[in-house]
């Protein structure tokens, strides 16, 4: 709001709540009115002419009317500034006139010969005039129009009087009607005065609850708007970083393993960049949350010292941890006090050109439950002035501008973790000189169990998973490096691309455990997870996994509610795979070594069982189809380029035609396409399909055909499902290649 409209709306206001006051004010004093006018008319009819003192007291009460209905009318209606106005006028002219009225008592009904009579008439219209002024002052010019009609005429007839009497009591109505005035006008300079401090406040306490409400809507947009950018950037992200991991392990020459190396870092970094804006939006609006679990410390420093070994021998300098004695098992953010030595980590093998990155875990005991968490990250790097040591830890800020040129990053990094650091009631502090280093030291105070945990072995024990996932994806390249990763864990996998087709796999499949994105065309993946919760019995619960790229505060909350076991974050890496879905498929994980057959990279291990207790009945079996390829003299490749294409065609039209049969309850039809699947999905490896349609070829042959119709509508989506198993494998074999 401009400064003249701002004035013009307080003004408005002000004039307003003047003419209200005046209004009420008067109201209560004109009662008062009528039997003071019956008081001095009783007095006066004995005093001077009856029929002069009788027209008075009526003319009186009739004024006195007008002013009480006039304020009446005013008070009991919805007012506006517009109309404020006329109804001051007319406040002011009835004043007025009573102010005229009482001064015939003073002028023409005075009392000529009694000086006791005098005297009461004096005091009475000094009284009268007194009480005008507290009812009249808000509307300042009424009260002059109300008091000089009625002191001035008696005043002047008292400087014209021949006694001394006359002389003293014209002066003291003088001097009465002066410091009257005065009074009034500064009466109501203070009312108005008030009362624009008073409407100012209420029209800035307006305007800053607007600002506060437009800040809300601003604040709840820009949060729609980062959900919606995390989810538009990481769904592709996903399919970068995944293929660029994909690509790295096939058989790449020195160029193009280095262009690869270059692909996925670059990568990499638009993603720390876009975690960076996510987590400081999330702080700075209050809705980042610290949690309370227990957790290895060494743990945590390990993997965020080890994930910078690669940067580290690349500019040839070292990392160390150091831990002397033993850290108790603590409570606390494991993931906020990994990505706060990360950052710290991070920053000191970026600005280290030779020498060592030295991090040093330490515990000082202070109670029998309490203690503090000493981390300290010591570099030998290019160092930090020291009027610069608090800026650094300012939002978008670096020590000096042309290190964003040459080491890159967002300027967030420190400034997350110093405000990390303040949630978790830590404090850090920095210790730098150019050219001579930096000691960032970072202390947590924190409580612990009491069982103690020393540095672990540096390589954990590798598993293999066992189980069928069902993957529900809408993006094509995101479903084909989820699907080929979850491969190379050793889990059979069945893709859906949409929450519909999600229910029906669930139905057919019966899958161990399911990796549903959120976001998805029709019906989303919070929709189907709650049909397939409603289609669950009470003696199998399937973990529902939540794979997607929104990572806004309050989404995890919001997938759990609906029924989700979990939450994954996209683009993920392998090891945040494996690490969920080790926890929802721990009965069902094997050791690793020794288990992968001869010839088969952990990666192409797709000869994996459906069911999860590892059955011989395969959904589909590599190794048999590649026999069958190996076969024929035209070579194994040849044969897979027409045989899996021609196959895939072939299942997409029997699919059509077998929903047909179906809807004309054509047996034979049925019959027919059953006999001609059960051999050519033996020929590609789809041994579970094979099988059903040997079972449906015999069922068709009964007299029970209703049974064979069903059998062969429960078996639709198997028949799909198999057909992108197929496809999902014929693309990932050329991109390995």
């Amino acid at each position: 709001m401009d400064r003249v409209s701002h004035k013009g709306q307080v003004r408005e206001k002000v004039v307003l709540a003047q003419v209200t006051s005046a209004f009420r004010w008067n109201r209560l004093l004109l009662a008062n009115t009528v039997i003071v006018v019956l008081l001095v008319f009783y007095f006066l009819y004995a005093q001077v002419s009856p029929v002069g003192a009788t027209a008075w007291m009526i003319g009186m009460q009739v004024v006195t009317l007008f002013r009480f209905l006039l304020g009446r009318a005013f008070l009991s209606r919805d007012r506006s500034g517009h109309e404020v106005a006329p109804w001051r006028t007319g406040f002011v002219a009835l004043t007025g006139i009573a102010g005229f009225a009482w001064g015939l008592i003073g002028t023409a009904l005075y009392p000529s010969t009694d000086p006791h009579s005098q005297l009461v008439i004096a005091m009475i219209m000094l009284a009268v005039s007194a009480t005008g002024l507290f009812s009249q002052y808000p509307v300042f010019w009424a009260y002059p129009t109300f008091a000089i009609p009625m002191l001035a005429p008696f005043i002047l007839m008292r400087f014209l009087g021949d006694t001394r009497a006359d002389m003293f009591a014209g002066f003291t109505g003088f001097f009465f009607l002066l410091i009257a005035l005065f009074t009034a006008r500064r009466m109501s300079m203070h009312h108005f005065r008030w009362l624009v401090s008073r409407y100012r406040l209420r029209v800035v306490s307006g305007e800053r609850e607007q600002a506060l409400r437009l800040a809300e809507e601003s604040s709840r947009a820009k949060t729609e708007f980062l959900a919606n950018m995390s989810h538009e950037i990481r769904t592709p992200m996903n399919g970068v970083l995944g293929m660029a991991h994909l690509l790295a392990q096939t058989h790449l020459d020195t160029t193009q393993s280095r262009y690869v190396r270059a692909l996925r870092s670059s990568g990499e970094q638009l993603l720390a960049v876009l975690n960076d804006v996510l987590d400081f939006s999330k702080i700075e609006a209050g809705k980042m949350t610290i949690e309370r679990v227990p957790y290895n410390v060494m743990d945590v420093a390990t993997v965020s010292t080890e994930m910078f070994f690669a940067q580290a021998e690349a500019k040839k300098i070292a990392i160390e941890l150091e831990c002397e004695g033993t850290i108790p098992k603590l409570l606390g953010d494991p993931v906020r006090v990994g990505q706060v030595l990360s950052n710290l980590v991070s920053n000191a093998v970026k600005f280290t050109e030779r020498g060592y990155v030295r991090v040093a875990v330490d515990w000082n005991w202070e109670t029998e439950s309490r203690g503090t968490l000493v981390l300290t990250v010591r570099d030998t790097g290019i160092g930090i002035p020291k009027e610069k040591h608090t800026a650094i830890f300012d939002s978008f800020a670096q020590a000096d501008q042309s290190t964003t040129r040459k080491f890159g990053g967002s300027g967030l990094g420190l400034a997350i973790s110093s405000k990390l650091v303040q949630l978790m009631n830590g404090s850090i502090q920095l210790q730098s000189e150019p050219s001579l280093g930096s000691v960032f030291t970072l202390a947590l105070p924190s409580e612990f169990l009491s069982e103690d945990v020393s540095l672990p072995s540096s390589v954990a024990d590798k598993h293999q998973l066992c189980g069928t996932v069902l993957l529900v994806e809408d993006n094509e390249v995101n479903e084909l490096v989820s699907a080929m990763t979850l491969r190379g864990l050793g889990l059979a996998v069945i893709a859906a691309s949409n929450g519909s087709d999600a229910i029906s796999a669930y139905a057919s499949a019966k899958p161990d455990v399911i990796l549903m994105d959120c976001h998805m065309p029709g019906m989303d993946g919070f929709e189907a997870t709650r049909a397939i919760r409603r289609l669950e019995d009470d003696a199998r619960h399937v973990p529902i996994i939540a794979c997607t790229a929104n990572v806004t505060a309050g989404f995890r909350d919001r997938c759990i509610e609906v029924g989700m076991d979990d939450y994954l974050s996209k683009p993920f890496r392998a090891n945040a795979l494996y690490e969920v879905l080790a926890k929802h498929l721990l009965d069902k994980a094997v050791i690793l070594a020794d288990k992968t057959p001869p010839g088969i990279s952990p990666m192409n291990a797709l000869a994996v069982p459906v069911r999860t207790n590892c059955e011989e009945v395969q959904l589909f079996d590599e190794a048999h189809l590649l026999k069958v390829s190996q076969l024929h003299s035209s070579g194994a490749s040849n044969v897979l380029e027409k045989l899996v294409p021609l196959f895939l065609k072939q299942i997409e039209r029997f699919g059509k035609a077998l929903a047909q049969h179906i809807e004309a309850a054509d047996v034979a039809g049925i019959k027919s396409i059953a006999h001609t699947l059960k051999s050519s999905a033996n020929h590609v490896g789809l041994s579970r399909l094979s099988s059903a349609m040997d079972d449906l070829e015999t069922l068709c042959e009964t007299e029970a055909p209703a049974e064979a119709i069903g059998q062969a509508k429960r078996l639709l989506p198997l028949l799909e499902l198999s057909g992108k198993t197929l496809e999902q494998w014929h693309i990932g074999r050329h991109v390995q290649h």
